[in-house]
């Protein structure tokens, strides 16, 4: 394989996902799901952590907004989740 070739990796969603379905169909109250996330002041302004629970993220405004551009903005960690 070359090396910027990608390997890819067959993943069959509706088979993994069935049994959530079904799950789901027969208590409606099992497909809830409560996401918490909880953000916090650094000692520069501009900048702050994010704890989701099993990862601490560290986020600074863009450098277009006055951050220090080496840390992942808003809109990076907002990209991030959609493409998740």
């Amino acid at each position: 394989m070359a090396k910027n070739q990608k390997k890819e990796v067959a993943v069959d969603i509706r088979s993994l996902q069935k049994p959530l379905k079904e799950q789901y169909r027969s208590d409606p109250n099992a497909s809830r799901i409560t996401i918490r996330v909880k953000a916090g002041e650094t000692d520069v302004p501009v900048a702050c952590s994010v704890d989701i629970g099993r990862a601490i993220y560290q986020a600074e405004a863009h450098k277009g907004v006055g951050g220090g551009g080496t840390g992942a903005c808003s809109g990076d960690l907002l990209l991030g989740a959609l493409a998740a």
